[in-house]
């Protein structure tokens, strides 16, 4: 997920449909924009990832309300981990993620701030946005990962939410 700026309804309904399909974990590619979206990523169960984008001002505001949960992990700018036998790095911005996904050490890069959904193969990874929670300037949409097949499931939403 990334790019709600502040759309609440649509990131609820988004983390909604990710416990219905049983996701283990969320990555949230920035752009949360205000702390108290913090709460809303914490009402997932499992682990929720996220970091910075462009838009966020309230950083340590952001950085304290995500250590007041038991599950919103704060990476600031850059996520780098192994989840499922999986490395994926995670950075806002579309050329860092690419110039990572180039290096070829991870196996999905992710990333957010065009909030537009995108799925190609660079290499041996898997570059991925998956697209924006928000409606500005594009439909809500988000995508899961299923990282048994590497299948992107992308998922809509309507404008009004």
């Amino acid at each position: 997920m990334s790019d709600s700026h502040g759309n609440w309804p649509a990131l609820r309904s988004a983390l909604a449909v990710a416990r219905k399909a049983d996701c283990e974990v969320v990555f949230f590619a920035g752009d949360l924009v205000r702390p108290d979206g913090v709460a809303v990523l914490a009402e997932f169960a499992g682990p929720v990832h996220m970091i910075l984008g462009n838009n966020e001002f309230e950083i340590n505001e952001i950085h304290a309300a995500a250590e007041a949960t038991g599950n919103v992990i704060y990476h600031g700018e850059v996520c780098d981990i192994e989840r499922a036998g999986v490395r994926i790095f995670m950075h806002h911005y579309p050329h860092v993620a690419e110039a990572k996904a180039k290096s070829s050490i991870y196996d999905l890069c992710i990333y957010g701030h065009t909030h537009t959904l995108r799925d190609k193969t660079v290499g041996r990874t898997r570059l991925i946005n998956p697209g924006a929670i928000s409606d500005r300037g594009s439909q809500p949409e988000w995508a899961i990962f299923d990282t048994d097949t590497s299948e992107l499931l992308p998922q809509k939403f309507k404008a009004s939410l």
